[in-house]
């Protein structure tokens, strides 16, 4: 289960630093919009990732990119959550299924 989702992400890798729009969320991971073309994503690269739900809970992890999805000028990075502690997973959970009270939940297809 996943929800659409209004909030930024930030991305830090080595030295760099990305903020990204966030489009959608789930207890597994998040999918970003990025909207430099130049951006190359490197699925074998861990990276970290923080944002705050709108409920004020900070989440901080490492994520991979498991799908990317060009459109035009566009690029959609799916991304997976590593090592994220169960707790924090079950509270994201939370937070999607909370979300689907006011039609922003979405089954995605496996």
């Amino acid at each position: 289960m996943r929800c659409r989702v209004d909030f930024y992400v930030e991305e830090r890798r080595e030295d760099r630093r990305r903020v990204h729009q966030a489009l959608d969320l789930g207890a597994g991971g998040v999918h970003l919009l990025v909207m430099d073309d130049a951006y190359a994503p490197d699925p074998s690269v861990l990276f970290e990732l923080e944002f705050t739900l709108p409920t004020g809970l900070c989440v901080e992890t490492k994520a991979r990119i498991v799908s990317v999805d060009d459109d035009a000028n566009c690029r959609g990075v799916g991304l997976e959550f590593v090592g994220l502690d169960d707790e924090m997973r079950a509270d994201i959970g939370r937070y999607v299924a909370s979300a689907g009270s006011s039609g922003e939940r979405f089954q995605t297809r496996a």
